[in-house]
């Protein structure tokens, strides 16, 4: 990875930020983000081939996730944790969405809609850095973007 790109920074907002590490805390959220939710899910499910499914999903994310706090240390930064406030949040998001209905179809379109949602953020992201951004890392963000598109396809079976 290039150094002078990866640190490259740019004004945000108003803000100076730095690209190429903000683009890999970026990525390294979304995935855990993607696997705290499979985590929930997984526990509403019974053995079969969906939840066979979920659990790759899941190994998916980790080994991204493994692969990104390896960057992310290699730009010189250390992987932020997620925030426990947050994780309530999402836990009981989850649970509460899936209260009334925990039917395959349902938890599928819950996991195409934060796909989606992944894809877009990491999108945004790209775009604000624009040419700025080393081409390593925007690899990394285009191969999770392909990554999520992959499991799209996966769970629409489901629907």
């Amino acid at each position: 990875m290039k150094e002078n790109k990866a640190n490259e920074t740019h004004l945000k907002d108003g803000a100076e930020i730095n690209c190429g590490c903000d683009m890999l805390h970026c990525i390294k959220k979304n995935t855990e983000m993607a696997k705290k939710s499979i985590e929930v899910l997984i526990k509403k499910l019974d053995e079969g081939s969906f939840r066979s499914l979920l659990l790759s999903h899941y190994e998916s994310y980790d080994d991204f996730s493994n692969r990104i706090t390896g960057a992310i240390t290699a730009c010189g930064e250390t992987p932020k944790s997620r925030n426990a406030f947050s994780d309530a949040m999402l836990w009981s998001s989850i649970n509460l969405n899936t209260l009334m209905d925990n039917s395959y179809s349902h938890i599928a379109d819950m996991l195409i809609e934060g796909n989606n949602m992944g894809i877009t953020t990491i999108t945004k992201e790209l775009n604000a850095c624009g040419d700025q951004l080393d081409g390593e890392i925007r690899a990394l963000a285009v191969d999770l973007m392909q990554l999520e598109q992959m499991h799209i396809e996966e769970l629409k079976p489901y629907l």
